[in-house]
């Protein structure tokens, strides 16, 4: 006989009828398709982490709108392998985005085709792959590497511009007139860079008469530049305001303005004498040839000065006035007038007509020789020298003369009275004496109270 049942008490009977309602309804929760026709009807579904705080958002939002949303989180996408290739949401920097990472190697591009351009190689990329058809969804661009030889490294110091298209493209980049290499490879978004393709030589060229039309540079102007027509040797160069002559050495033969010069403009050059160099430079002044006018310059004033129609001016050389304080020295030769005039050469100061003329050596002189003022020479001294009046009744005074650089021995000296007075009334009478290389005395009787002025000239062996 079966011993009896013990009656459960009420909330253990409650709590097994409950049980097993429980694993009834999980039998056919399995049994079913999960989610087949499951859908949120003006609501959402809501992700709390620990805090409480709501990190996820899946349906109708606070403003009324639907979608899905991630707050202070970030949704973490990983392949078939377990590999994170993806991060959408809050950075690990503490930004937000969509960051791809650990993708795989991008494909290689086709090598470049490089062309010469002017100071600049084209390389053009035809947006095809060697080891795959099209362009992989996280692919970036193609990045344009240049080195100096066929086997160098592609790297950050040798990457000089990308082409972000699949659909391919040209860059064009400026280089110096020497040969150079070129490579391409691919990244991808994720930053892995693809293998580089074989390296292509190119060379950019220069400028030709074509890349120059014929109005490409007239009346335009250029700055910042220096033309020249050649790179060493002989050569024109011009730049800023200088233009410079180089002889086939390389050394600067001829300049304009001269080099250095403070005053304007001039033109400066240099010949070759065995053994010395033969300099010449005008500047800040005025050199005409065969003119029957003279254009001169006082105290920097322009002034046309006329000569007859038959005296011509065959060499005239001014140097010009850049002071007020200074004046022009002029020096001209004038040419035959007539058969009364024979060729003359002035020297002045371009103000008082009056100039100093220092010769070192021997001067020959066929014709006329004018000097207004002393003249000077190694042996030979003249000038005009005057002794004052004796008084009353007449009588004898002196002057001594001080040659301003002595000769180099005792010279003979000739005087001569430079008075219109009439011999029969007045009487003049002078010698010389203490002569010597430094000087003479000049003594002087005159029958009248008056100064006599004497012309005098030493001259020594």
């Amino acid at each position: 006989m079966p011993s009896p049942r013990k009656k459960l008490p009420p909330d253990a009977a409650t709590l097994a009828k409950r049980i097993a309602a429980l694993e009834e309804q999980l039998k056919e929760l399995r049994a079913a398709k999960r989610l087949s026709h499951a859908a949120i009807t003006n609501g959402r579904l809501t992700v709390v982490d620990a805090a409480g705080q709501e990190v996820w958002q899946l349906g109708l939002r606070d403003d009324g709108t639907y979608g899905a949303s991630l707050t202070g989180t970030a949704l973490e996408v990983y392949d078939s392998g377990g590999s994170l290739r993806a991060i959408v949401g809050e950075q690990p920097d503490g930004s937000a985005g969509v960051t791809v990472t650990n993708g795989p190697t991008p494909p290689t591009p086709t090598d470049p085709v490089v062309e010469p351009a002017l100071a600049a190689l084209a390389v053009t990329w035809d947006g095809a792959f060697t080891d795959a058809e099209v362009a992989p969804l996280d692919w970036s661009r193609v990045e344009v590497h240049i080195g100096p030889a066929e086997d160098f490294e592609a790297g950050q110091d040798t990457l000089r511009a990308t082409i972000e298209t699949p659909q391919g493209g040209t860059a064009t980049i400026s280089l110096p007139y020497t040969q150079h290499w070129v490579r391409l490879r691919s990244r991808s978004t994720a930053g892995t860079p693809g293998p580089v393709t074989a390296a292509v030589a190119g060379t950019p060229r220069q400028a030709g008469a074509g890349d120059i039309t014929a109005d490409a540079i007239n009346g335009r102007v250029i700055t910042g530049a220096t033309v020249q027509t050649a790179e060493t040797g002989a050569r024109i160069v011009l730049g800023g305001n200088r233009l410079d002559i180089y002889d086939s050495l390389g050394e600067l033969i001829a300049s304009i303005p001269p080099d250095g010069s403070s005053y304007g403009g001039g033109f400066w050059t240099r010949g070759f004498q065995f053994p010395n160099s033969i300099y010449s430079m005008l500047a800040g002044g005025e050199l005409h040839f065969n003119t029957t006018d003279r254009l001169a310059s006082s105290d920097g004033v322009a002034q046309w000065t006329y000569y007859p129609t038959n005296r011509q001016t065959a060499l005239y050389l001014a140097s010009g006035a850049p002071i007020s304080s200074y004046r022009p020295a002029w020096l001209e030769l004038l040419s035959q007038a007539d058969d009364r005039a024979r060729p003359t050469a002035r020297i002045t100061d371009g103000s008082t007509g009056a100039c100093d003329l220092s010769v070192s050596g021997d001067v020959t002189v066929s014709g006329r020789a004018t000097v207004n003022g002393p003249i000077s020479s190694d042996n030979i001294r003249a000038q005009r020298s005057q002794t004052p009046a004796p008084g009353t009744g007449g009588g004898t005074t002196t002057v001594d003369v001080v040659f301003s650089n002595p000769m180099s021995g005792t010279p003979r000296v000739v005087i001569s009275p430079d008075t219109s007075v009439d011999p029969a009334a007045v009487q003049v009478r002078g010698y010389v004496d203490n002569i010597s290389a430094s000087g003479f005395t000049i003594r002087c009787y005159r029958s009248t109270n008056s100064a006599t002025n004497w012309n005098w000239v030493a001259i020594s062996d």
